[in-house]
């Protein structure tokens, strides 16, 4: 990955996050809803996409380790953002360009986040008896990510959150693996079909398991908040270790008892009502965990640009400014969950086209463009390759399934 080590520039700090809060962080951001649609991405693809769980995540700890190192490329400073990097690398169009994906994809999945947990509180309340219009819940939904949203400022603080949010998700899974296995002799073996290789699905099976470690987008923030940041692969290959390892187990369970009749959400298979309700709860708790640490980084990032700091305006002015911005963000991300339609669907659109190029694109192109091409490992090299061309695959493949998918959701609309 070039001479320069990440460790070459690194200097402790002394009030910063520990390698298991920034392990609780990179798993927290990276495992959530998703993992409940994985036992049909497996059955798309069959028993041999398994494998693409954990080539992807070879691949985004690859360019994940890329992207960290892009930040030290300057010899007189060390960049922040992602953005930065782009700057640094390819000028005002690379800043822009990635800016633009950039904020996208934070914004956009904080707005998913609070549209799904307020489409989930309707599902649960609805199962207790209670109907509930989806817009009141969606405004709770933004306030109760917005809150510690405005009230903590950096990364560092929302650790907690972190730290619940995995255990939700180790909650669901636990819940999900269980009963699917009790629930086993119940399913017809008529039903649960299943197969070595798909072929025709294979293509669409390896474009949801690339996407399914993004994140690195606010790797970043998670490494600058690290108290010796040199301790970042430690991190990274932890936290993403353990979510392949869970995709890996929810993946072949929910495959091995229901086949190919899996369903988009896994909880829909389940026979056992109360079981099912209680993983949508986790879920739910999962996603409100999680938009905070999302909006935290972009926050922080507009609020250096704006210069919203105590050392330029004074601490209770800060303070005060800080509220105000990121309060106004959630109010206008709730609105844009409320008034959009098939926002779901657009968010997938977008997600396929800018979290490729996020995720695998563009760190490889910085890191060529501030360190070289030459001097590399032949299996860097190689690896660099794969994952350049499974990225093209998945940008174009997975672009034509979200654009399929928002056709199909338009027309059942009608």
């Amino acid at each position: 990955m070039g001479e320069k080590e990440i460790a070459s520039s690194h200097e402790d700090q002394p009030q910063g996050s520990s390698v298991l809060a920034t392990y609780f962080n990179i798993v927290c951001l990276t495992a959530g809803v998703g993992i409940l649609g994985l036992p049909q991405s497996v059955a798309q693809g069959g028993w041999v996409s398994i494998l693409f769980i954990v080539v992807s995540a070879i691949m985004s700890i690859y360019t994940s380790l890329l992207l960290i190192q892009c930040l030290y490329a300057p010899k007189d400073r060390k960049l922040h953002t992602y953005p930065e990097i782009g700057y640094e690398a390819f000028g005002s169009i690379g800043q822009y360009t990635i800016q633009t994906c950039h904020y996208t994809i934070l914004l956009g999945m904080a707005t998913l986040c609070i549209l799904l947990s307020g489409k989930n509180l309707v599902a649960i309340l609805g199962a207790l008896g209670w109907k509930v219009k989806l817009e009141i819940m969606i405004v709770i939904s933004g306030l109760l990510i917005g809150i510690p949203y405005c009230l903590l400022r950096t990364i560092k603080e929302f650790v907690w959150m972190a730290v619940f949010g995995v255990l939700t998700t180790v909650g669901t899974l636990i819940i999900v693996v269980v009963f699917a296995l009790v629930e086993l002799p119940l399913v017809s073996p008529s039903l649960a079909i299943k197969e070595d290789v798909v072929w025709g699905g294979l293509p669409t099976s390896l474009a949801v398991f690339s996407l399914a470690y993004a994140g690195n987008i606010v790797h970043p923030h998670f490494e600058g908040a690290m108290k010796s940041p040199k301790k970042w692969p430690t991190a990274l290959f932890l936290g993403l270790g353990t979510v392949c390892s869970l995709y890996i187990l929810m993946g072949i369970v929910g495959y091995y008892v229901y086949g190919n009749s899996a369903e988009e959400i896994i909880l829909d298979n389940l026979k056992a009502v109360i079981p099912a309700n209680i993983s949508r709860g986790l879920i739910t708790v999962h996603v409100l965990m999680t938009g905070p640490i999302l909006l935290c980084s972009f926050g922080v990032e507009i609020e250096d640009k704006f210069g919203i700091s105590s050392g330029t305006m004074g601490t209770y002015k800060t303070t005060f400014s800080r509220i105000i911005s990121r309060a106004v963000t959630i109010v206008i991300l709730t609105i844009i969950a409320m008034v959009i339609p098939y926002f779901m669907a657009i968010m997938g659109i977008i997600g396929s086209f800018f979290n490729c190029l996020n995720l695998f694109h563009f760190p490889i192109f910085c890191h060529v463009k501030l360190f070289g091409l030459r001097g590399r490992s032949l299996l860097e090299y190689t690896v660099m390759t794969v994952t350049l061309v499974v990225a093209t695959i998945c940008f174009f493949w997975g672009g034509y399934g979200s654009i399929a998918s928002m056709v199909d959701a338009v027309k059942g609309s009608k």
